[in-house]
């Protein structure tokens, strides 16, 4: 009968080694999971920061594609503009051209009617000339 308490203090002390090898196995089993958690987390963490960026380069994307829809549309209206600008000045020159070649015309019929009132001119002082030419004679054979 003396050996039951000593029994159960070896008992004792074998399930005390079980219990502390039990705990001891259980926190190395949980120290994976934990560390299993740790990188779950930390994996979740960078998905959303992954997310979160790809929803502002999305923003971003959508942002460059009106503005350069924008640009399009102004570069558009520009050459438009030069366009008409273009045939404005095209008209003008034709314009222009016409006007040079009319001042042209004038410029050679000034000077053809200069040149007959030159001859004509030179005609009447021939005429005028003559006329005093016979009014003199025309004096003498009256007096």
């Amino acid at each position: 009968a003396n050996r039951l308490p000593e029994q159960i203090s070896t008992m004792r002390d074998e399930f005390s080694k079980c219990i502390g090898a039990l705990r001891r196995e259980a926190t190395a089993a949980s120290a994976p999971d934990l560390q299993l958690r740790r990188d779950l987390d930390l994996a979740k963490a960078q998905l959303d920061i992954e997310r979160s960026a790809k929803l502002d380069a999305e923003e971003q994307l959508k942002a460059a594609k009106r503005a350069a829809k924008e640009k399009r549309m102004e570069h558009r209206n520009l050459e438009n503009r030069l366009e008409s600008r273009e045939e404005e000045l095209r008209n003008e020159q034709q314009a222009k051209s016409s006007l040079s070649a009319k001042l042209a015309q004038l410029l050679r019929e000034k000077e053809q009617l200069e040149g007959d009132l030159r001859r004509h001119n030179s005609e009447l002082a021939e005429l005028e000339s003559s006329r005093a030419g016979l009014l003199a004679e025309n004096a003498t054979l009256t007096a």
